[in-house]
């Protein structure tokens, strides 16, 4: 079953998108992994935050959330980023607090920020099915993600589901194609 996350939902969510923030290899987060941890839980109850449960839906299956994919609109992505420079004194930061990129978006764009699937799950279309109930939870008329060059299996996947590459982005040390797709 896919739905809207819920506040609850916070631990499983930041266990699945550790997948990614490993992968990006986000130095901050390698450096203060819990600091950041308890930044991103308690941010996840905050419409001004990036990842938060208004912004996210989730793969539920026999009761337990095994899939997750964050989202926001371009036009937040700078406030959304912004609130966590405001909090990150609370958790021992100071004032070259850096955990998110440049922009990782093009206007008018609702943009797939994270999609992560429990490695038990893989293969078995979760993250298809959340990508195709966007237009369910979210009013986007454009959607578009990144994905890492180095990752040919991702960009086919994203192709057979409509999304054409549009343009390069360098995010972290990473190098992702920036992808569209219309929503119908």
């Amino acid at each position: 079953m896919i739905r809207q996350a819920q506040s609850k939902d916070a631990p499983v969510v930041f266990d699945l998108l550790q997948q990614i923030f490993n992968d990006m290899e986000i130095a901050i987060m390698k450096k203060h992994p819990q600091q950041i941890r308890c930044l991103l839980e308690d941010a996840f109850d905050s419409p001004y935050s990036r990842y938060n449960f208004h912004n996210a839906i989730v793969y539920e299956y026999h009761q337990q959330v095994v899939g997750v994919l964050v989202g926001y609109f371009a036009a937040e992505e700078q406030a959304n980023s912004n609130y966590y420079y405001q909090q990150a004194s609370q958790y021992g930061f100071g004032s070259d607090f850096e955990l998110f990129f440049n922009q990782e978006t093009y206007p008018n764009e609702w943009y797939l920020d994270s999609l992560a699937v429990n490695p038990d799950f893989q293969g078995k279309q979760i993250g298809t099915r959340l990508i195709k109930a966007i237009p369910r939870f979210f009013p986007a008329s454009l959607i578009s993600l990144n994905v890492d060059v180095d990752n040919p299996r991702a960009l086919k996947l994203y192709h057979s589901l409509g999304f054409n590459a549009v343009g390069q982005l360098t995010i972290g040390h990473h190098h992702y194609h920036h992808m569209q797709k219309l929503v119908q």
